[in-house]
Protein backbone atom coordinates (compact mmCIF):
# COMPACT_ATOMS: atom_id res chain seq x y z
CA UNK A 1 0.00 0.00 0.00
CA UNK A 2 1.13 3.59 -0.57
CA UNK A 3 3.51 5.18 1.90
CA UNK A 4 1.53 8.39 1.81
CA UNK A 5 -2.02 7.05 1.86
CA UNK A 6 -2.79 4.72 4.73
CA UNK A 7 -5.28 1.91 4.33
CA UNK A 8 -7.61 0.46 6.93
CA UNK A 9 -9.80 -2.61 6.66
CA UNK A 10 -12.91 -2.53 8.84
CA UNK A 11 -14.38 -5.97 9.48
CA UNK A 12 -17.95 -5.36 10.47
CA UNK A 13 -21.67 -5.94 10.08
CA UNK A 14 -23.00 -3.53 7.49
CA UNK A 15 -26.36 -2.06 6.47
CA UNK A 16 -28.91 -3.31 5.65
CA UNK A 17 -28.10 -5.91 8.31
CA UNK A 18 -30.39 -5.30 11.29
CA UNK A 19 -27.62 -4.45 13.69
CA UNK A 20 -26.92 -1.32 15.66
CA UNK A 21 -23.23 -2.06 15.18
CA UNK A 22 -23.77 -2.01 11.40
CA UNK A 23 -25.25 1.50 11.62
CA UNK A 24 -22.42 2.57 13.93
CA UNK A 25 -19.77 1.19 11.56
CA UNK A 26 -21.29 3.03 8.60
CA UNK A 27 -21.01 6.34 10.45
CA UNK A 28 -17.51 5.54 11.70
CA UNK A 29 -16.24 4.62 8.24
CA UNK A 30 -17.77 7.73 6.69
CA UNK A 31 -15.76 9.85 9.12
CA UNK A 32 -12.48 8.05 8.35
CA UNK A 33 -12.63 8.48 4.56
CA UNK A 34 -10.28 11.17 3.35
CA UNK A 35 -7.41 12.03 1.02
CA UNK A 36 -4.86 10.32 3.26
CA UNK A 37 -6.92 7.26 4.24
CA UNK A 38 -8.32 4.46 2.08
CA UNK A 39 -11.21 2.68 3.80
CA UNK A 40 -12.12 -0.91 2.92
CA UNK A 41 -15.14 -2.66 4.42
CA UNK A 42 -15.15 -6.43 4.92
CA UNK A 43 -18.58 -7.87 5.70
CA UNK A 44 -20.71 -10.96 5.18
CA UNK A 45 -23.62 -8.88 3.90
CA UNK A 46 -24.45 -9.96 0.33
CA UNK A 47 -26.12 -6.69 -0.75
CA UNK A 48 -24.27 -3.99 1.20
CA UNK A 49 -25.36 -0.37 1.20
CA UNK A 50 -22.80 1.67 -0.73
CA UNK A 51 -20.65 4.24 1.07
CA UNK A 52 -19.09 6.83 -1.26
CA UNK A 53 -15.32 6.69 -1.00
CA UNK A 54 -15.17 3.22 0.55
CA UNK A 55 -14.45 -0.12 -1.10
CA UNK A 56 -16.70 -2.93 0.12
CA UNK A 57 -15.59 -6.57 0.07
CA UNK A 58 -17.40 -9.75 0.99
CA UNK A 59 -15.57 -11.86 3.55
CA UNK A 60 -15.52 -14.73 1.05
CA UNK A 61 -12.79 -12.83 -0.83
CA UNK A 62 -10.46 -13.63 2.07
CA UNK A 63 -11.35 -17.31 1.97
CA UNK A 64 -10.83 -17.38 -1.80
CA UNK A 65 -7.39 -15.81 -1.49
CA UNK A 66 -8.50 -12.69 -3.37
CA UNK A 67 -8.00 -10.35 -0.42
CA UNK A 68 -5.12 -10.41 2.04
CA UNK A 69 -5.69 -8.47 5.25
CA UNK A 70 -1.93 -8.40 5.84
CA UNK A 71 -1.68 -5.86 3.01
CA UNK A 72 -3.53 -3.20 4.99
CA UNK A 73 -1.86 -0.74 7.35
CA UNK A 74 -4.51 -1.48 9.98
CA UNK A 75 -7.37 -3.90 10.56
CA UNK A 76 -10.26 -2.86 12.79
CA UNK A 77 -12.78 -5.49 13.87
CA UNK A 78 -16.24 -4.45 15.10
CA UNK A 79 -17.06 -7.31 17.45
CA UNK A 80 -20.44 -8.07 18.99
CA UNK A 81 -22.44 -11.04 20.18
CA UNK A 82 -24.69 -11.85 17.20
CA UNK A 83 -23.41 -15.14 15.71
CA UNK A 84 -24.35 -14.41 12.11
CA UNK A 85 -22.96 -10.89 12.06
CA UNK A 86 -19.81 -11.61 14.08
CA UNK A 87 -19.07 -15.33 14.30
CA UNK A 88 -16.61 -15.40 11.38
CA UNK A 89 -14.57 -12.62 12.99
CA UNK A 90 -13.06 -15.00 15.54
CA UNK A 91 -10.74 -16.52 12.92
CA UNK A 92 -9.75 -13.09 11.60
CA UNK A 93 -8.77 -11.88 15.07
CA UNK A 94 -6.56 -14.94 15.54
CA UNK A 95 -5.07 -14.75 12.07
CA UNK A 96 -3.93 -11.16 11.59
CA UNK A 97 -2.71 -8.28 13.81
CA UNK A 98 -5.79 -6.19 14.45
CA UNK A 99 -7.52 -3.84 16.83
CA UNK A 100 -10.88 -4.96 18.19
CA UNK A 101 -13.67 -2.58 19.11
CA UNK A 102 -15.64 -4.70 21.55
CA UNK A 103 -19.32 -3.74 21.72
CA UNK A 104 -20.61 -6.65 23.83
CA UNK A 105 -18.71 -8.06 26.78
CA UNK A 106 -20.61 -11.36 26.71
CA UNK A 107 -20.03 -13.29 23.48
CA UNK A 108 -21.66 -16.63 24.32
CA UNK A 109 -24.06 -16.49 21.37
CA UNK A 110 -21.17 -15.65 19.08
CA UNK A 111 -19.41 -18.82 20.22
CA UNK A 112 -22.56 -20.94 19.95
CA UNK A 113 -22.92 -20.06 16.29
CA UNK A 114 -26.00 -19.68 14.13
CA UNK A 115 -27.54 -22.95 15.27
CA UNK A 116 -27.36 -21.88 18.92
CA UNK A 117 -28.23 -24.76 21.23
CA UNK A 118 -30.69 -26.34 18.80
CA UNK A 119 -28.30 -29.16 17.98
CA UNK A 120 -27.25 -29.76 21.57
CA UNK A 121 -24.51 -27.17 21.77
CA UNK A 122 -21.67 -29.67 21.60
CA UNK A 123 -19.32 -27.24 19.85
CA UNK A 124 -20.09 -24.59 22.46
CA UNK A 125 -19.47 -26.97 25.36
CA UNK A 126 -16.20 -28.13 23.83
CA UNK A 127 -15.12 -24.51 23.48
CA UNK A 128 -15.94 -23.80 27.14
CA UNK A 129 -14.05 -26.87 28.30
CA UNK A 130 -11.03 -25.98 26.19
CA UNK A 131 -10.67 -22.41 27.40
CA UNK A 132 -12.30 -22.39 30.86
CA UNK A 133 -11.90 -26.02 31.90
CA UNK A 134 -14.25 -29.01 32.30
CA UNK A 135 -15.59 -27.87 35.69
CA UNK A 136 -16.82 -24.56 34.25
CA UNK A 137 -18.23 -26.30 31.19
CA UNK A 138 -20.29 -28.58 33.44
CA UNK A 139 -21.73 -25.57 35.31
CA UNK A 140 -22.93 -24.04 32.05
CA UNK A 141 -24.29 -27.39 30.90
CA UNK A 142 -26.33 -27.77 34.09
CA UNK A 143 -27.75 -24.27 33.79
CA UNK A 144 -28.70 -24.59 30.12
CA UNK A 145 -30.45 -27.87 30.81
CA UNK A 146 -32.96 -25.85 32.85
CA UNK A 147 -32.92 -22.42 31.17
CA UNK A 148 -32.03 -21.80 27.51
CA UNK A 149 -31.27 -18.10 28.03
CA UNK A 150 -27.51 -17.93 28.62
CA UNK A 151 -27.75 -14.26 29.57
CA UNK A 152 -29.57 -15.29 32.74
CA UNK A 153 -26.78 -17.64 33.76
CA UNK A 154 -25.25 -16.33 37.02
CA UNK A 155 -21.69 -17.20 35.96
CA UNK A 156 -21.93 -15.92 32.38
CA UNK A 157 -20.31 -12.62 33.34
CA UNK A 158 -17.48 -14.45 35.10
CA UNK A 159 -16.70 -16.32 31.88
CA UNK A 160 -17.81 -13.90 29.15
CA UNK A 161 -15.95 -15.52 26.20
CA UNK A 162 -14.77 -12.10 25.03
CA UNK A 163 -11.61 -12.37 27.09
CA UNK A 164 -10.62 -15.46 25.11
CA UNK A 165 -11.67 -14.20 21.67
CA UNK A 166 -9.81 -10.88 21.87
CA UNK A 167 -6.75 -12.28 23.67
CA UNK A 168 -4.57 -12.15 20.54
CA UNK A 169 -5.66 -8.67 19.43
CA UNK A 170 -3.03 -5.94 19.22
CA UNK A 171 -5.36 -3.62 21.12
CA UNK A 172 -8.93 -3.61 22.37
CA UNK A 173 -11.31 -0.66 22.53
CA UNK A 174 -14.22 -0.80 24.95
CA UNK A 175 -16.77 1.86 25.79
CA UNK A 176 -16.86 1.59 29.58
CA UNK A 177 -14.53 1.34 32.53
CA UNK A 178 -16.76 -1.54 33.63
CA UNK A 179 -15.82 -3.61 30.56
CA UNK A 180 -12.14 -2.74 30.91
CA UNK A 181 -12.17 -3.73 34.57
CA UNK A 182 -13.78 -7.10 33.81
CA UNK A 183 -11.24 -7.87 31.09
CA UNK A 184 -8.37 -6.93 33.37
CA UNK A 185 -9.72 -9.10 36.18
CA UNK A 186 -9.84 -12.01 33.75
CA UNK A 187 -6.15 -11.59 32.97
CA UNK A 188 -6.43 -9.64 29.73
CA UNK A 189 -2.88 -8.92 28.58
CA UNK A 190 -3.65 -6.88 25.48
CA UNK A 191 -3.80 -3.13 25.89
CA UNK A 192 -7.31 -1.88 26.50
CA UNK A 193 -8.55 1.67 25.84
CA UNK A 194 -11.84 3.18 26.94
CA UNK A 195 -13.43 5.53 24.41
CA UNK A 196 -16.92 6.96 24.50
CA UNK A 197 -19.58 5.39 22.31
CA UNK A 198 -20.12 8.19 19.80
CA UNK A 199 -22.40 8.99 16.88
CA UNK A 200 -22.56 11.66 14.22
CA UNK A 201 -23.95 14.87 15.68
CA UNK A 202 -27.50 15.80 14.88
CA UNK A 203 -28.96 19.15 13.92
CA UNK A 204 -30.89 19.67 17.13
CA UNK A 205 -32.29 22.85 18.60
CA UNK A 206 -32.57 23.25 22.34
CA UNK A 207 -35.88 21.69 23.42
CA UNK A 208 -38.34 24.24 24.69
CA UNK A 209 -40.20 23.79 27.93
CA UNK A 210 -43.79 22.68 27.48
CA UNK A 211 -46.68 22.07 29.79
CA UNK A 212 -47.60 18.61 30.96
CA UNK A 213 -50.08 17.91 28.18
CA UNK A 214 -49.32 14.96 25.97
CA UNK A 215 -45.81 14.10 27.13
CA UNK A 216 -44.28 11.18 25.23
CA UNK A 217 -42.13 8.53 26.85
CA UNK A 218 -39.95 6.37 24.62
CA UNK A 219 -38.37 2.95 25.07
CA UNK A 220 -36.09 1.87 22.20
CA UNK A 221 -34.27 -1.35 21.36
CA UNK A 222 -35.20 -5.01 21.36
CA UNK A 223 -37.86 -5.98 23.89
CA UNK A 224 -36.04 -8.49 26.07
CA UNK A 225 -36.47 -9.58 29.65
CA UNK A 226 -33.51 -7.66 30.98
CA UNK A 227 -34.92 -4.41 29.54
CA UNK A 228 -37.54 -4.42 32.34
CA UNK A 229 -40.42 -3.29 30.12
CA UNK A 230 -42.79 -4.95 32.59
CA UNK A 231 -41.56 -2.65 35.35
CA UNK A 232 -41.99 0.42 33.13
CA UNK A 233 -45.56 -0.59 32.28
CA UNK A 234 -46.42 -1.34 35.91
CA UNK A 235 -45.11 2.04 37.05
CA UNK A 236 -47.03 3.89 34.35
CA UNK A 237 -50.14 1.97 35.35
CA UNK A 238 -49.78 3.41 38.85
CA UNK A 239 -48.95 6.91 37.64
CA UNK A 240 -52.04 6.92 35.43
CA UNK A 241 -54.28 7.31 38.49
CA UNK A 242 -52.60 10.64 39.32
CA UNK A 243 -51.42 11.91 35.95
CA UNK A 244 -53.02 11.10 32.61
CA UNK A 245 -51.26 13.36 30.08
CA UNK A 246 -48.68 10.88 28.75
CA UNK A 247 -48.18 8.21 26.10
CA UNK A 248 -45.62 5.45 25.66
CA UNK A 249 -43.84 4.35 22.47
CA UNK A 250 -42.00 1.02 22.56
CA UNK A 251 -39.78 0.60 19.51
CA UNK A 252 -38.00 -2.69 18.86
CA UNK A 253 -38.63 -6.31 17.99
CA UNK A 254 -40.32 -8.33 20.73
CA UNK A 255 -38.54 -11.51 21.83
CA UNK A 256 -40.70 -14.65 22.00
CA UNK A 257 -40.51 -14.84 25.80
CA UNK A 258 -41.73 -11.24 26.07
CA UNK A 259 -44.83 -11.49 23.89
CA UNK A 260 -47.02 -11.43 27.01
CA UNK A 261 -46.01 -7.79 27.41
CA UNK A 262 -48.12 -6.90 24.37
CA UNK A 263 -51.28 -7.50 26.42
CA UNK A 264 -50.00 -6.07 29.69
CA UNK A 265 -50.96 -2.43 28.94
CA UNK A 266 -54.59 -3.46 28.39
CA UNK A 267 -54.59 -5.35 31.67
CA UNK A 268 -53.31 -2.22 33.42
CA UNK A 269 -55.83 0.05 31.74
CA UNK A 270 -53.23 1.95 29.71
CA UNK A 271 -53.64 0.13 26.41
CA UNK A 272 -54.80 3.21 24.51
CA UNK A 273 -51.69 5.10 25.59
CA UNK A 274 -49.14 2.42 24.77
CA UNK A 275 -47.95 1.53 21.30
CA UNK A 276 -45.57 -1.27 20.35
CA UNK A 277 -44.05 -0.33 16.98
CA UNK A 278 -41.83 -3.36 16.41
CA UNK A 279 -38.43 -2.94 14.80
CA UNK A 280 -38.07 0.19 12.69
CA UNK A 281 -35.40 1.47 10.33
CA UNK A 282 -32.98 3.89 11.96
CA UNK A 283 -34.54 6.94 10.33
CA UNK A 284 -38.04 6.01 11.50
CA UNK A 285 -36.74 5.26 14.99
CA UNK A 286 -35.07 8.66 15.19
CA UNK A 287 -38.25 10.38 14.00
CA UNK A 288 -40.17 8.92 16.93
CA UNK A 289 -37.33 9.62 19.36
CA UNK A 290 -37.27 13.30 18.39
CA UNK A 291 -40.90 13.53 19.46
CA UNK A 292 -40.21 12.08 22.90
CA UNK A 293 -39.90 14.11 26.08
CA UNK A 294 -38.36 11.29 28.13
CA UNK A 295 -36.45 8.15 27.17
CA UNK A 296 -36.19 5.15 29.51
CA UNK A 297 -33.49 2.51 29.00
CA UNK A 298 -33.22 -0.08 31.78
CA UNK A 299 -31.02 -3.16 32.16
CA UNK A 300 -31.15 -5.89 34.77
CA UNK A 301 -28.75 -7.52 34.57
CA UNK A 302 -26.28 -5.68 32.41
CA UNK A 303 -24.02 -7.79 30.26
CA UNK A 304 -21.42 -5.07 29.86
CA UNK A 305 -23.25 -3.58 26.89
CA UNK A 306 -23.49 0.06 25.87
CA UNK A 307 -26.51 1.71 24.29
CA UNK A 308 -26.57 3.70 21.08
CA UNK A 309 -30.17 4.53 21.97
CA UNK A 310 -29.03 6.38 25.08
CA UNK A 311 -26.26 8.31 23.35
CA UNK A 312 -28.61 9.24 20.49
CA UNK A 313 -31.24 10.49 22.94
CA UNK A 314 -28.56 12.54 24.68
CA UNK A 315 -27.57 14.09 21.35
CA UNK A 316 -31.21 15.09 20.92
CA UNK A 317 -31.30 16.70 24.35
CA UNK A 318 -33.86 14.29 25.74
CA UNK A 319 -33.82 13.52 29.48
CA UNK A 320 -32.92 9.85 29.95
CA UNK A 321 -33.55 7.40 32.79
CA UNK A 322 -31.24 4.38 33.06
CA UNK A 323 -30.35 1.62 35.49
CA UNK A 324 -27.43 2.33 37.80
CA UNK A 325 -25.29 -0.55 36.50
CA UNK A 326 -22.27 -1.10 34.27
CA UNK A 327 -21.72 1.45 31.52
CA UNK A 328 -24.93 3.25 32.45
CA UNK A 329 -23.51 4.09 35.89
CA UNK A 330 -20.63 5.92 34.19
CA UNK A 331 -22.90 8.35 32.34
CA UNK A 332 -22.93 11.97 33.57
CA UNK A 333 -25.28 13.20 36.33
CA UNK A 334 -27.70 14.69 33.78
CA UNK A 335 -28.65 11.08 32.97
CA UNK A 336 -30.93 9.98 35.80
CA UNK A 337 -30.15 6.59 37.36
CA UNK A 338 -32.26 4.18 39.38
CA UNK A 339 -31.30 1.28 41.62
CA UNK A 340 -32.35 -2.09 40.22
CA UNK A 341 -32.96 -3.27 43.78
CA UNK A 342 -35.86 -0.81 44.07
CA UNK A 343 -36.74 -0.37 40.43
CA UNK A 344 -40.50 0.14 40.80
CA UNK A 345 -40.28 2.66 43.62
CA UNK A 346 -37.39 4.66 42.15
CA UNK A 347 -38.69 4.63 38.58
CA UNK A 348 -42.08 5.88 39.71
CA UNK A 349 -40.46 8.67 41.71
CA UNK A 350 -38.16 9.81 38.89
CA UNK A 351 -40.79 9.50 36.15
CA UNK A 352 -43.32 11.43 38.22
CA UNK A 353 -40.83 14.23 38.77
CA UNK A 354 -39.98 14.48 35.08
CA UNK A 355 -43.59 14.33 33.95
CA UNK A 356 -44.70 17.10 36.28
CA UNK A 357 -41.67 19.41 36.29
CA UNK A 358 -41.13 21.17 32.95
CA UNK A 359 -38.26 23.26 34.36
CA UNK A 360 -36.38 20.11 35.33
CA UNK A 361 -36.87 18.61 31.88
CA UNK A 362 -35.51 21.74 30.25
CA UNK A 363 -32.53 21.91 32.61
CA UNK A 364 -31.62 18.28 31.96
CA UNK A 365 -32.05 18.80 28.22
CA UNK A 366 -29.57 21.66 28.21
CA UNK A 367 -27.04 19.73 30.29
CA UNK A 368 -27.44 16.65 28.11
CA UNK A 369 -26.99 18.58 24.87
CA UNK A 370 -23.88 20.25 26.23
CA UNK A 371 -22.31 16.95 27.27
CA UNK A 372 -23.17 15.23 23.99
CA UNK A 373 -21.72 18.05 21.89
CA UNK A 374 -18.41 17.86 23.78
CA UNK A 375 -18.00 14.13 24.38
CA UNK A 376 -20.12 12.09 21.97
CA UNK A 377 -19.04 13.39 18.54
CA UNK A 378 -18.24 10.56 16.14
CA UNK A 379 -15.90 12.77 14.11
CA UNK A 380 -13.55 13.06 17.07
CA UNK A 381 -13.88 9.37 17.96
CA UNK A 382 -13.11 8.31 14.39
CA UNK A 383 -9.81 10.20 14.46
CA UNK A 384 -8.92 8.57 17.78
CA UNK A 385 -9.81 5.07 16.61
CA UNK A 386 -7.96 5.46 13.31
CA UNK A 387 -4.83 6.70 15.10
CA UNK A 388 -5.00 3.87 17.61
CA UNK A 389 -5.57 1.25 14.90
CA UNK A 390 -2.62 2.39 12.80
CA UNK A 391 -0.36 2.65 15.84
CA UNK A 392 -1.37 -0.69 17.37
CA UNK A 393 -1.22 -2.78 14.21
CA UNK A 394 2.12 -1.34 13.13
CA UNK A 395 3.57 -1.95 16.60
CA UNK A 396 2.48 -5.60 16.63
CA UNK A 397 3.73 -6.21 13.09
CA UNK A 398 7.10 -4.79 14.15
CA UNK A 399 7.22 -7.19 17.07
CA UNK A 400 6.62 -4.51 19.69
CA UNK A 401 3.72 -3.79 21.96
CA UNK A 402 1.12 -1.08 21.72
CA UNK A 403 0.68 1.07 24.75
CA UNK A 404 -2.52 2.89 25.58
CA UNK A 405 -1.89 6.19 23.80
CA UNK A 406 -4.93 7.82 25.37
CA UNK A 407 -5.04 9.04 28.94
CA UNK A 408 -8.75 8.40 29.43
CA UNK A 409 -9.78 11.97 28.67
CA UNK A 410 -12.01 10.75 25.81
CA UNK A 411 -14.09 8.59 28.13
CA UNK A 412 -17.09 9.67 30.18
Amino acid sequence: MSTFKKSIAIVTPWPPQTSGIADYAYELASCMIGPSVAVHIITNERAPVALPGAVIHHVDEILAGELNLANFDAVLVQLGNHPNFHGYMQDIIKGVPCIVELHDLLLHHCVMGDEGMSTGGQRYYEWLARFYGPAVEKQFRRFLAEDEDILRCPIARDYPCSDVIVASAAHVIVHSEYAKRVLRQLGMKSNVSVLNLCQLPLDVSVPTSQDCAGLRIGVFGGVQRNRQIDAILSVLGRIEARFEAWSLDVVGSVEADCENLLEMPHTLGIGEKTRFHGRLALGALETIMRQCDIVVSLRNPTMGETSGVVTRAMQMGIPVIVSDVGWYSELPPCVLKIDNGHVHEELEKVLWKLLTDAALREELALQTLDFASRRLDMRVAADDILLLALHSCSSQCAGGSSEDIFDGSRAV
